[in-house]
């Protein structure tokens, strides 16, 4: 992946060391006023060092605004002094930022003297005892923010509340501080409103931008490349073979390509890791502008999990920055196709658009970074990476949730619901989750995995995932899953809301069988069968066996049953309580069958239809008793898949009636 990442930053590169740093900016969305009611502004600093003063100009975030401005991020690490002008931070630049720049500045540097002359006129400090980062800070009083600033009885008086609560005292609590007020007196000054989105502050000294000066870019240079090779040595590099001065230094990267964690990861287990990657300059330039191209232009979600959709060419490609760019926008377009209905669409609309690339499709494989750079250290980690990745497993994935939505068209009436792709799954499987952190990720990445290389998928964890997230909603324990709440709290918005999730988990192990990650069982055939033919056709086209089909109809006459409940002010459906969500046996489906006649007599609803469906299922039932197949949860899952079926049923013609009475 390495070499991938590089070649796609050779290809967007330029020779120049301005075009190294223009291909490192992050790009920032820029979202539309009309939908979110705010402006995505940026707040340009402006200190004088004649009159010593400060005052502050907003300007809308543009497309180009992160080149205009050269934001390049922050400086990286967590124990990192913050040095840079462009910043997404304003505790970093009312503290650490000029003093920190001023320190890495040649002293014949013209930008150093009027830093020199800023902190020395506008910058104030907190105790000795406070740490060098946070200890100073720009004087809120003399350039007229804050009248009567006194850092000092600032600093005592979040001691003394520290003390108060028993918790310990952490200096950047004083910045944080320092920043609030400073927002305010910006909000306040440029008649912002309170919900405008400062995005971006850079600083401007005398009518000009930092960001512009030659020796500020020649900073940001040394510190992404130059420094990193002022003691490297010469050596093979690990991308393109040529013996020459190289470097093992990936900290400047965002992407980890090794473990450094620990020392056995090392060459010889010396701590060193000069043996396991070593990068010449023009390949580690390369993978820097590589990275910060797919982070910009590569990047996607499934659910929570963001990551990066990384082509690796197969055969030399000659594609210059302007026809990568469109390749992108294409691989993008294309892999979103099977993440969700709409990428679907929006990639159809757009598929005349990609045929001049069409023949590139061969000639590259995708490898796909799933990533967190979330918490509180915003550090880069690695989920998980599938290598590999085939454009022509994208196009049957797209073929499979096109298939998967007539059916369900078919079957249920037309609705989005029924296109299983990439995203429904990930709303199947239910996921622990504690706070905004998904617990156990590697479960559902796993089967992405699978779904992608084309190897088997197990059945059973499916199945168990789908009767978990059918405990959610019955037991209401939206608070630690990934599962999003219905809008509306009630028992029918719940029990609907399961109804449609054990639908579409049917659909989509049909969708898997299509794509080749499921074997199917041994279908039955329903022409002996006494049913509806609604019924026989959905248990052909769902493919479902004697055992399977015994168990859906049983979950039907459940829903003969929860429907009676329901018309007697039994909104909870009491019937579903005898369904145990950690699997029935054998026992309990017979203890589960009496019950069910019984109600079905009590309620005055076992009439010809229903005293049909029961037999059959009785005569499937004992059929099968003796060399039962399915486990305990899967018995649930189908009970599950015939209640949901009749129910829904049940629900299309009571608003087809309402509405025709309308």
């Amino acid at each position: 992946m390495l070499t991938a990442i590089r070649d796609i930053g050779a290809k967007v590169l330029g020779d120049s060391d301005d075009q190294l740093l223009d291909s490192l900016t992050i790009d920032i969305e820029l979202r539309d006023k009309e939908k979110t009611g705010f402006e995505q502004l940026i707040i340009i600093v402006k200190f004088d060092t004649t009159s010593h003063s400060i005052s502050f100009e907003s300007r809308k975030l543009r497309e180009d605004s992160p080149k205009r401005f050269l934001w390049v991020g922050n400086a990286s690490g967590p124990s990192s002094f913050q040095w840079l002008a462009t910043t997404n931070n304003l505790g970093f630049l009312c503290s650490q930022t000029l003093p920190s720049l001023y320190d890495r500045l040649h002293d014949k540097s013209p930008l150093k003297q009027k830093i020199r002359c800023i902190i020395n006129n506008c910058f104030t400090s907190f105790s000795e005892d406070i740490g060098k980062r946070y200890r100073n800070i720009w004087d809120l009083d003399k350039l007229g923010i804050k009248e009567n600033f006194d850092p000092l009885e600032l600093e005592k008086f979040l001691r003394e509340e520290s003390k108060k609560k028993n918790v310990k005292f952490k200096e950047q609590k004083l910045v944080a501080e320092v920043a609030k007020i400073i927002d305010q007196y910006i909000r306040k000054q440029l008649f912002l409103d309170k919900n405008d989105e400062i995005v971006l502050y850079t600083i401007k000294i005398d009518d000009e931008f930092i960001c512009n000066h030659a020796d500020y870019k020649h900073l940001i240079y040394q510190d992404k490349v130059g420094e990193i090779f002022e003691e490297s040595k010469e050596a093979i590099c690990s991308v393109c073979g040529i013996k020459q001065t190289s470097t093992p230094e990936t900290k400047r990267m965002d992407f980890k390509y090794y473990n450094t964690d620990k020392i056995s990861f090392s060459s010889g287990i010396t701590g060193k890791f000069d043996k396991n990657y070593v990068l010449c300059e023009e390949c580690y330039k390369g993978t820097l502008a590589g990275e910060s191209y797919i982070k910009n232009h590569m990047g996607t979600r499934i659910g929570r999990f963001a990551l990066y959709v990384i082509p690796d060419f197969l055969f030399g490609v000659e594609l210059d920055s302007e026809q990568m760019a469109e390749l992108s926008e294409q691989i993008v377009y294309s892999f979103n196709s099977a993440v969700t209905y709409d990428g679907l669409e929006k990639f159809l609309d757009k598929v005349d658009e990609f045929k001049e690339l069409e023949n590139l499709q061969d000639n590259y494989v995708l490898n796909l970074l799933f990533h967190d750079s979330g918490g509180a250290s915003q550090q880069f980690k690695v989920l998980k990476l599938i290598k590999d990745v085939s454009p022509s497993r994208i196009r049957e994935m797209r073929i499979a949730t096109s298939r998967v939505h007539d059916v369900g068209n078919k079957l249920f009436g037309d609705s989005k619901a029924w296109a299983i792709e990439l995203n429904k799954i990930y709303h199947l499987i239910p996921l622990r989750m504690r706070r905004n952190d998904i617990l156990e990720p590697a479960k559902l990445l796993e089967v992405y995995d699978a779904i992608f290389s084309k190897n088997p998928v197990s059945k059973e964890f499916l199945i168990e995932k789908f009767v978990e997230l059918a405990s959610v909603y019955r037991l209401n324990r939206f608070n630690v899953y990934n599962t999003r709440a219905p809008k509306m709290d009630s028992d029918v918005a719940y029990d609907t809301n399961l109804v449609w999730a054990m639908l579409q988990a049917n659909l989509c192990i049909l969708y898997l069988a299509i794509l080749d990650n499921l074997q199917g069982g041994e279908p039955m055939s329903t022409e002996n069968l006494t049913l509806s033919d609604d019924l026989k056709e959905y248990i052909e086209v769902v493919k479902y066996g004697e055992q399977e089909t015994a168990m859906f109809l049983l979950g039907y006459l459940v829903a003969e049953v929860a429907r009676a409940q329901y018309k007697e002010g039994l909104s909870r459906k009491p019937i579903l309580d005898k369904i145990a969500f950690q699997g029935m046996n054998k026992n309990k489906l017979v203890m589960l069958t009496t019950e069910i006649f019984e109600k079905l007599k009590q309620y005055k609803v076992l009439g010809y239809d229903n005293e049909k469906i029961f037999a059959q299922f009785k005569m499937l039932l004992h059929k099968n008793i003796g060399d039962w197949k399915l486990n305990d949860v899967m018995n649930v899952f189908y009970i599950l898949s015939g209640y949901s079926y009749r129910t829904y049923q049940i629900l299309t013609k009571s608003k087809t009636e309402v509405e025709e009475n309308d």
